[in-house]
């Protein structure tokens, strides 16, 4: 979801429903990589869309991307005030395999983590970047203390991101529109 940089210090509005998208990379020699979307996404026609085009620009014949992406629908908790202190300390580097590593403990238990979402710019656009998954028991003071400490390109004039907790993902069926629940050890339990 994107909106409009505004110059003046804002409180950006995050959806109390939205989407994580995973799609599933998988290389010739074997080696499948599960790469989570940087965005949230609010529909599954925004999902169809940004993955369609996705598939459009996979380079050459070295992957295979199947066209049903695994979506983790999300739930927002609550609002996180950003403070956007001058540290003088040299900031954490989070590399893309930081990330997507990050990002597959919630493929394993979805139900005891949350996603830090935070606005990053893109060009005159503000975009809501799903930046970490922490423990749903994190302190906010953990949380805080992430945000400071790491490069993630915030927006200085926003002053909020927000946590979400996971839901039941599924697997989207581009084709066909289908959304197929995938079966987890806690939803056998049920």
């Amino acid at each position: 979801m994107r909106k409009k940089a505004n110059k003046r210090n804002a409180i950006i509005t995050y959806p109390k429903v939205a989407y994580l998208v995973y799609m599933l990379l998988m290389k010739k020699d074997k080696t499948n990589i599960l790469f989570p979307l940087e965005d949230i996404f609010t529909s599954f026609e925004k999902i169809k869309l940004y993955a369609e085009k996705f598939l459009k620009n996979i380079p050459g014949d070295d992957f295979f991307v199947p066209p049903a992406p695994i979506v983790f629908p999300l739930r927002l908790t609550s609002n996180i005030r950003l403070n956007h202190k001058q540290d003088e300390t040299t900031p954490l580097q989070f590399t893309k395999a930081d990330r997507i590593n990050n990002f597959l403990k919630p493929l394993e238990n979805f139900q005891f983590y949350q996603l830090l979402v935070i606005p990053s710019i893109d060009g005159p656009l503000i975009r809501r970047h799903a930046a970490y998954c922490f423990s749903i028991n994190a302190p906010r003071k953990e949380i805080s203390l992430f945000i400071e400490s790491t490069k993630l390109g915030l927006v200085k004039n926003v002053r909020n991101a927000a946590l979400y907790i996971f839901e039941e993902p599924l697997r989207f069926e581009l084709e066909e529109n289908n959304k197929v629940k995938i079966v987890t050890p806690s939803s056998q339990k049920k």
